[in-house]
């Protein structure tokens, strides 16, 4: 197993709120990934039995085909503006990714760090992917906030 850490800050014009409201959600993230296809909320006992909250359905591109995997999520609102999510994909890829959220003189600064554990073979692809599809979101989150329509919709 391997460890790499990302970490990516934004400035949006728009208010904390604002910013906290989409990303507490984290059925938004459909709207906001391009890798993140379908979310879905695990019924309360599957919950309960596995820890996670969600099912995530991605679309990763791999060559001319892509290819779908879904795999576990869970989130957790920290308080003060932060958010944490876990995700646990296959084959024992596992993703932390903490986003803090803070006014900004008239805006919001929004800081996220993501750390990835992967087997050797795929951090690689893992971290490239992953990296690339946490700044487009944030791309899409600043565009949807200061315009109203997530850029890439």
């Amino acid at each position: 197993m391997q460890e790499r850490i990302f970490e990516h800050q934004i400035r949006i014009a728009a208010a904390p709120d604002a910013v906290y409201a989409i990303l507490s959600d984290f059925r938004q993230a459909a709207r906001l990934n391009p890798l993140v296809q379908q979310i879905e909320a695990l019924p309360p006992e599957e919950a309960r039995r596995t820890g996670y909250q969600y099912r995530i359905t991605d679309l990763i591109p791999f060559g001319p085909f892509r290819i779908s995997i879904r795999y576990l999520a869970r989130t957790a609102l920290l308080g003060g503006g932060a958010i944490r999510s876990e995700a646990l994909q296959q084959p024992n890829v596992f993703v932390s990714n903490e986003i803090r959220i803070r006014q900004d003189g008239g805006g919001t600064l929004v800081t996220e760090r993501m750390t990835l554990r992967a087997p050797a073979l795929l951090m690689g692809m893992s971290y490239r992917m992953g990296t690339a599809a946490h700044a487009a979101a944030f791309q899409r989150l600043k565009a949807w906030l200061e315009t109203g329509q997530p850029e890439g919709q």
